[in-house]
């Protein structure tokens, strides 16, 4: 949760509403930190596919503000 409750539109990734900023990035996140649990003892990690993909999508705005991939959502885990 942020610390504030306004922003603005299109912000510097030239996003235009918060739908197309991180549709699959919420996906991913909560797979991964909230994971499903089947039969109390198994627990589903997310899809290689969507982290790659998620990855992908993000990596040139990572590098251009100086972010590192969270080491908590690598995909090859």
């Amino acid at each position: 949760i942020m610390p504030y409750n306004s922003t603005f539109f299109p912000n510097m990734l030239e996003h235009y509403d918060q739908d197309i900023a991180a549709v699959k990035m919420k996906v991913l996140s909560a797979e991964a930190f909230v994971p499903e649990c089947t039969d109390h003892t198994r627990v589903l990690r997310p899809c290689r596919e969507l982290c790659e993909r998620v990855l992908s999508d993000c990596s040139r705005d990572m590098l251009t503000f100086g972010i590192s991939w969270p080491s908590e959502l690598q995909c090859d885990r």
